[in-house]
């Protein structure tokens, strides 16, 4: 009997971490993408500035909130992804901050293409589970 009661803490904590871990980055990867959107209209506003103090800070706030949240993310999903979602944010913070109004709306667009990608992601589907 005491082994049925230790299994069952066991598999209730895995389940439990499963469920924090899906949605903990569903959360993340939906405010990131809400914030890329934002960020992409203030680009399509001020194509002229990009580097305009509104726009800054909405990429501002997008960084913040990947890179408090990118350790636990690294841990938890997959790291080459994960990489390539870092860069293209990096990129496309870089291109805003030399205002570079020619690869701006293309690295915005492509940055939250993949933030969507790894939100579906991150999600079961019955493919991965058979």
């Amino acid at each position: 009997m005491k082994k049925l009661i230790v299994i069952s803490i066991i598999f209730s904590a895995v389940v439990g971490l499963a469920v924090f871990e899906m949605v903990y980055s569903t959360r993340l990867y939906n405010d990131l993408h809400d914030g890329l959107i934002a960020v992409s209209n203030s680009i399509a506003e001020n194509k002229d500035n990009l580097d305009n103090p509104e726009t800054v800070k909405l990429m501002n706030d997008v960084m913040k909130r990947w890179r408090g949240s990118k350790e636990l993310l690294f841990m938890l999903g997959n790291t080459t992804l994960l990489r390539s979602v870092d860069e293209h944010l990096i990129i496309l913070e870089v291109m805003i901050q030399t205002n570079h109004p020619d690869d701006a709306p293309i690295a915005a667009a492509t940055a939250k293409a993949l933030i969507r990608a790894v939100l579906n992601d991150t999600h079961p589907v019955p493919s991965n589970l058979f």
